[in-house]
């Protein structure tokens, strides 16, 4: 998609962004680096963006300055309630919440909160990184939210998903990368 399509798909959903912001935003990693090719000697050049990209400059627009409120987990037949911190959400998380939707599998987050569970917290602050470390419950509920509006308008769905990242999480086949979760 050239930078134009992508400005023209967010207007549906109330979003108006420059040209500078996309490139912003890829330079922070919050959306998939366009692919740069030339149009011959002398006539520039044209930048293509990743299909995703309208999804994915949504869900950050929609959840940066924002925080979460606190929130529930049903895992095990049990449902654990933990406060949020009111932390807000910047770029940089966006960022990382991408980066580990992309890279994770749901079984490795399945496994690392099995391992929390057992009194083991270092798997789960490893699989957060930095931005996620002091709360990774928080960025896991960052990167639901993530996810849910990323499918919203990926699958041009009337609204964001209700169904809750947790019981995805759980349910999927353990191979699967946390980006698809949501996908039909």
């Amino acid at each position: 998609m050239t930078p134009e399509e992508v400005i023209h798909a967010l207007r549906p959903y109330g979003q108006h962004i420059a040209r500078s912001t996309l490139t912003q935003y890829a330079r922070a990693g919050v959306i998939g680096s366009p692919t740069v090719r030339s149009l011959g000697r002398g006539r520039g050049r044209v930048s293509e963006y990743p299909p995703q990209t309208p999804a994915e400059v949504v869900a950050a627009r929609t959840l940066v300055g924002t925080t979460l409120y606190p929130s529930t987990l049903t895992w095990r037949g049990k449902t654990v309630s933990f406060k949020l911190n009111q932390r807000r959400i910047t770029l940089e998380v966006l960022a990382a919440v991408r980066r580990l939707a992309y890279t994770t599998t749901a079984g490795k987050v399945v496994d690392a909160l099995e391992r929390w569970d057992e009194g083991d917290k270092e798997p789960l602050r490893e699989l957060v990184g930095s931005e996620g470390a002091a709360d990774p419950f928080w960025l896991l509920q960052v990167l639901g939210e993530w996810l849910a509006r990323r499918a919203w308008v990926l699958h041009k769905l009337p609204e964001p998903p209700a169904r809750r990242f947790g019981e995805l999480l759980f349910s999927a086949d353990p191979d699967t990368r946390l980006v698809s979760l949501y996908d039909p």
